[in-house]
């Protein structure tokens, strides 16, 4: 049985499925899970805690490719305190359009200062809506929530909602 763990846990770390691991090994599937996640089985009032084979896989550094959310509060920072988009990327080691296109693209439209959650804001309504239709959505919905105050645990509103909001 540990020559079918040994082969089990090697074919996990190649990338293979635990069913597809099960079948080549004639193992049943809730075998090999017990073996990938471990568990805690109660037997007569006994108590035995399974561990599991297989180590668990570290998770993957952050790319490169995209600023993380240290690197948008650092940008944030920077801006805030009127430094230039050179010094900024200096600082993160960044090239500079990345830090002036960062600055762009999350600043709202009417000149007001660089929100560094706002990307993540602008995923949750979805990058399906163009993006100048996306800012202008943004713009509103702040707008709307701006005087919104939590009296006693009730989200209240402290002025009247208006009509509608319409994106041309």
């Amino acid at each position: 049985m540990t020559e079918k763990r040994e082969l089990y846990v090697r074919l996990i770390h190649q990338g293979v499925s635990n069913s597809a691991a099960c079948r080549s090994l004639g193992i049943d599937r809730k075998t090999g899970h017990w073996w990938k996640n471990g568990g805690v089985v109660v037997r007569n009032g006994v108590t035995r805690i399974v561990a599991p084979v297989v180590a668990v896989v570290e998770p993957k550094p952050e790319s490169g490719r995209y600023l993380s959310e240290d690197e948008r509060v650092t940008i944030a920072d920077g801006n805030r305190a009127g430094r230039s988009s050179r010094s900024i990327a200096a600082e993160l080691g960044r090239a500079v359009s990345t830090v002036s296109r960062e600055l762009a693209r999350n600043s709202p439209a009417d000149g007001g200062s660089y929100r560094p959650t706002r990307p993540r804001r602008r995923c949750w309504l979805g990058d399906r809506v163009p993006g100048h239709i996306t800012s202008r959505l943004m713009s509103s919905f702040e707008e709307l929530f701006r005087d919104t105050s939590i009296n006693a645990g009730v989200l209240s509103r402290q002025r009247e909602p208006s009509a509608s909001i319409t994106v041309s």
